[in-house]
């Protein structure tokens, strides 16, 4: 038949064809029309919903249900299951390494594992503490990053996949840390679950399609029957020889991490580990779980974070990676630490800064801070400062239980260092106790003690800012030349020095003032002090009968400790110059206090 022509006759079946064409055409566009607009409409709703959903575990105990479902943490990937949501994980996924290449001197920590992440609320990631403990004990070498590549409930048959990924990101070590997950009975194994999510994976795109498939029911598939690990024995050793090769091959350090050997389900999976580290020489991090790990126990939330990390130190130690075994700081500034440093015990309200440089953390009643020495360090430096609506803190000090002082001043910043020689241990648990805590009102329903900003072991027992009529004549920051303490008639406080006296300060690296309140007593009215820093004279002070504060700029010397000598160069006896005294003392000025100044205080 040939084609139509202009001017052909049409006949009545020709149009009907005509007329069913055109109407196909329309009702294509407006189905077409339709889809599209739903496809907008419920992306713009922010209606969504995982493949996996459509094949809930037949199980109610499977717990890959929680993560399936965890909308706000999770999303459904083909390949993985499931992976972080990049929208709400801080941008960890899918990319953790960051910029293709870093600095070359920086090595990079991969850490892939079930828990290294750390459940939300529940666990704190044992990667982020094996950064601070790397950073801890950093020696003069590369930087070392822990980039923790780790995702909640992922067995190994998805860390094995995870570890593709990674290695886009060139790591120079990568942690291997899979078990419980692999170990856990199911349903339906997590092989039969990646090839359904394969399947159902073409749904992700479309809405729409989603949409239909939860409606509908249809896409279901029939439950699996009987119990089978998530990942069986002889899978997860041939996952673990794969991630070995795998690594060797992109010349990556493998380390094998041994899962909880003390869960009988996972110990078997602990052994195989073990035998491919034996058959494969690789390096095994693996918790005795019996560390007595300072100021924390097996309920803290951070112990088995601190556990494990504790244990990569070890192994990474044997590599030369770090030369140190440090697991906490000898100093700590709450209000700029994380609340998950195992420094921090417990009695601490979240962390606030004031006048924009003042960071610190109000305590409860009570608070404890646990340090670590590294030598033989003998003295404890608290600062804080006090707010009480009375007026009236009280600050009981305790160290390993046994009580080393008592800070009772008025509102205004404090600084008190405390003699703890003789007290034994490496690690030293600090104990905070505000005698009047106090709960603030107008909305604030919290129980405050003190806001503190900084607690420090220190050298030797000297600190910063001293009271003199506080310290006791055998204080380790009096030299000679003192006599006892006494309070005058009109309340002041405080030592009178013989003709040359000596103190010792514990001085920050960015304290550049010596601040002397004095009060002179002379009674010509006026006297000349002499001031001596570590042997060099650094100021000739005026010193005029009443009490005032005497400022000294402190020369750059670099050192710590500062023995600072006053020498008055116009002494007097009492007996002598007032009729009617029986003081026979040789006296040189009345000293209040004595500080340092600068950025730290």
């Amino acid at each position: 038949m040939g084609q139509l022509r202009r001017g052909d006759p049409i006949i009545a079946g020709d149009r009907s064809l005509v007329r069913l064409t055109n109407f196909a055409r329309r009702l294509g566009g407006a189905i077409a029309a339709c889809v599209l607009a739903s496809e907008i409409l419920l992306r713009f709703s922010g209606y969504e919903v995982s493949p996996l959903e459509l094949l809930p575990p037949p199980a109610g105990d499977d717990v890959r249900a929680v993560y399936l479902s965890s909308k706000g943490f999770t999303r459904f990937d083909p390949g993985l299951l499931w992976k972080l949501d990049a929208r709400l994980a801080k941008g960890d996924e899918p990319e953790p390494c960051g910029a293709p290449r870093r600095d070359a001197e920086e090595k990079r920590l991969f850490v892939l594992g079930d828990s290294s992440r750390g459940v939300p609320t529940l666990a704190v990631p044992w990667a982020r503490q094996l950064q601070a403990l790397l950073d801890l004990n950093a020696g003069e070498g590369p930087r070392h990053r822990v980039v923790d590549a780790g995702v909640w409930g992922y067995s190994s048959f998805q860390g094995i996949r995870r570890f593709e990924q990674v290695l886009g990101c060139r790591p120079d070590f990568a942690f291997f840390a899979f078990g419980a997950g692999d170990a856990q009975l199911v349903r339906l194994s997590d092989a039969g679950y990646a090839e359904r999510a394969w399947r159902l994976g073409w749904l992700s795109p479309s809405r729409v399609l989603e949409a239909v498939g939860e409606a509908t029911g249809l896409l279901r598939a029939p439950p699996a029957t009987g119990a089978v690990p998530r990942v069986s024995r002889d899978e997860y050793r041939r996952h673990a020889r794969e991630f070995v090769a795998r690594a060797r091959r992109a010349h990556v350090v493998p380390l094998l991490v041994v899962p909880d050997e003390g869960d009988a389900s996972v110990a078997p999976y602990a052994a195989a580990l073990r035998e491919v580290a034996a058959a494969d020489a690789v390096l095994l991090v693996a918790p005795t779980g019996r560390e007595s790990l300072p100021g924390l126990d097996t309920r803290d939330r951070r112990w088995r974070g601190l556990s494990l990390a504790a244990a990569a130190l070890d192994t990474l130690r044997t590599l030369g990676l770090v030369p140190t075994r440090r697991i906490l700081d000898r100093a700590v500034e709450p209000g700029r630490l994380d609340v998950d440093r195992a420094e921090l015990g417990s009695g601490f309200w979240d962390r606030e800064v004031w006048q924009g440089d003042q960071a610190g953390r109000w305590t409860a009643a009570v608070a404890t801070v646990t340090l670590e020495r590294r030598a033989e360090e003998g003295g404890l430096a608290v600062e804080a400062t006090f707010r009480h609506p009375r007026n009236d803190t009280r600050l009981r000090v305790d160290v390993g239980g046994i009580p080393v002082g008592i800070i009772e001043e008025p509102n205004g910043p404090v600084r008190r260092t405390f003699d703890v020689r003789s007290i034994p241990g490496r690690y030293l648990q600090v104990r905070l106790t505000a005698d009047r805590p106090f709960v603030p009102g107008q909305g604030d329903p919290r129980t405050l003690g003190v806001f503190l900003r900084r607690v420090a072991l220190l050298p030797r027992p000297v600190g910063t800012e001293i009271l003199l009529a506080d310290l006791p004549s055998g204080a380790s920051e009096l030299g000679g030349g003192w006599w006892p303490p006494e309070q005058w008639g009109d309340g002041q406080r405080g030592r009178w020095t013989q003709e040359a006296a000596t103190i010792r300060v514990e001085r920050h690296w960015s304290e550049t003032r010596l601040a002397l309140d004095l009060a002179g007593g002379h009674p010509d009215g006026h006297s000349s002090l002499r001031v001596e820093v570590n042997g060099v004279p650094v100021k000739l002070l005026r010193v005029r009968k009443t009490s005032a504060t005497y400022v000294i700029d402190l020369p750059d010397t670099g050192e710590t400790v500062l023995a600072v000598r006053l020498v008055a160069e116009h002494p007097f006896v009492p007996r002598v110059l007032k009729p009617g005294s029986r003081d026979d003392r040789l006296l040189g000025v009345f000293v209040r206090a004595l500080r340092l100044e600068g950025a730290a205080s």
